[in-house]
């Protein structure tokens, strides 16, 4: 499904709440009644389990590009730091003096708090209270992604974000965050141009971007076992999710979209293809899986069910 046109438009990322509710975010631009286009993007796409409905959510009169959404739990939805869902109503967040001059790239978040990271090294925590803290990563690269889940053997949340500067090789980082600290993770084996990350803990760690690296155990010194995106020469890789180990989506350029079962990847890029755009975001939950981004001057949304 293809949305906007009217000037550059894309979903930058996508949350799947149950089999009849998800949200995309992005700027997707529309021609207003008189042909011309209008200035002031819809921000949000809600799923109902039929349609697509695209809405607009304002700040200081204005409904800016969202980047990034963390779905804590149907009724606490986080769009940007600026939006909140709270089950009945959208909230605008003031914005705290610690985003200023930050590009945000994604979120991510439990019942404990909320993880934003973005340009020239940004983390940020915001606590229970609702104040925001500042977590020196270390790095001046900028972070494209940050993911959390329990570790189902030690009970305790494991939290990891990736940086690299995209199209300029200046290197990568991973760190792992723990409370207030961001703690360097072996990268050695992955190219520079890192963009996305998923795991299982304890169980399999997958750092994507310009192919998939994959690892056991994030205390394991030895490179990164990096395995090529796709069938398409060009392919590669933008974003990683999954239900479990033997259930794992990623996507990337021109429209390419991979699954693992647990032994073997297959490419969906047959069906899926873009000729002048690619995937930024992926989400599977249950039998549905969700891609979005962008083809063209359209918006682009993609959904697979089993």
């Amino acid at each position: 499904m293809h949305f906007g046109g009217a000037s550059s438009s894309t979903f930058y990322d996508i949350a799947i709440i149950n089999d009849t509710l998800a949200y995309a975010v992005g700027a997707i631009y529309l021609y207003d009644s008189t042909g011309q286009v209008d200035q002031q993007p819809y921000n949000l796409a809600m799923w109902d389990g039929r349609t697509w409905k695209l809405q607009k959510l304002f700040a200081n009169g204005f409904p800016p590009p969202i980047k990034s959404i963390i779905a804590v739990s149907q009724n606490d939805i986080w769009f940007d730091p600026w939006f909140h869902w709270d089950g009945q109503h959208f909230q605008v967040i003031p914005s705290d003096p610690i985003f200023f001059a930050v590009g945000i790239s994604k979120m991510w978040g439990d019942q404990s708090g909320i993880y934003v990271v973005g340009t020239t090294g940004f983390i940020a925590r915001r606590m229970s209270s609702g104040s925001w803290i500042k977590i020196e990563s270390g790095t001046t690269l900028d972070f494209q992604d940050i993911y959390g889940a329990i570790n189902s053997q030690t009970n305790q949340t494991e939290i990891v974000a990736v940086a690299s500067q995209l199209d300029i090789n200046k290197g990568n980082m991973i760190v792992s965050i723990e409370g207030a600290t961001a703690v360097p993770i072996n990268s050695s084996g992955l190219s520079w141009s890192i963009v996305g990350v998923w795991f299982v803990p304890g169980q399999q760690y997958y750092i994507v971007g310009d192919g998939i690296g994959q690892k056991k155990s994030l205390q394991d010194m030895n490179p990164w076992n990096v395995s090529p995106t796709g069938t398409l020469a060009q392919a590669y890789s933008a974003a990683i999710s999954g239900n479990g180990t033997n259930d794992v989506v990623v996507v990337g350029s021109f429209g390419d979209i991979l699954h693992y079962n647990g032994s073997t990847w297959k490419d969906y890029s047959d069906q899926t293809y873009t000729n002048n755009g690619s995937y930024g975001s992926v989400s599977i939950k249950g039998n549905l899986v969700i891609a979005v981004g962008g083809n063209g001057p359209q918006a682009v949304i993609t959904m697979g069910r089993r």
